[in-house]
């Protein structure tokens, strides 16, 4: 096996030891600057998590930059917000979910009441228009058996015309018969 040498990324005797994390954390602060844009915009659940994650990933690129050596107090709390900040954008599209989920079921909800409503409406009117026509045909029938003994009276009254026609006809024929006598 043999050794290559790498680039020197840690500059101990300098302020910021770590120049390359330093100018990582610049670039993170122009996507917070973007992303804060979007949620003041929106406001919504992911961007808002997703704003901590960035703002995470600055904290540890700041305190990265200041790690004079691997493993020391900067280094640990560097990584410590890093790996912090990568479950923060699963965190916020859950909640996000739920949230959209809870609306969903509110309006589920309130649909399912109209439709209730509009349901028991309906019953409301088919009864009332139920009972119109049950009313309806009661004063149909009434007047039905009102015509019917208004036809029955008539008829009896046509009969007794006719028994009186047929008597004075016979009466006119005995009177005929006279006569011809």
């Amino acid at each position: 096996a043999f050794m290559l040498p790498l680039p020197q990324f840690i500059f101990p005797e300098n302020l910021i030891s770590r120049p390359v994390d330093f100018i990582s954390a610049i670039l993170f602060m122009i996507a917070f600057c973007a992303v804060a844009r979007r949620f003041f915009l929106y406001r919504r659940i992911f961007s808002g998590m997703f704003m901590a994650c960035i703002l995470l990933n600055i904290g540890g690129q700041i305190y990265m930059s200041f790690s004079k050596q691997l493993f020391d107090v900067f280094f640990d709390i560097a990584h410590w917000a890093n790996s912090l900040s990568y479950c923060m954008p699963a965190m916020g599209l859950a909640i996000e979910s739920l949230a959209k989920m809870k609306l969903a079921k509110t309006t589920m909800e309130e649909n399912f009441h109209r439709v209730i409503q509009c349901v028991e409406d309906a019953a409301d009117q088919l009864t009332a228009v139920s009972d119109r026509v049950f009313s309806a045909s009661q004063s149909l029938a009434g007047d039905t058996s009102a015509q019917a003994e208004r036809v029955g009276e008539i008829s009896s009254s046509l009969t007794g015309v006719f028994s009186m026609t047929q008597r004075n006809a016979g009466n006119a024929g005995q009177s005929d018969a006279l006569m011809k006598n």
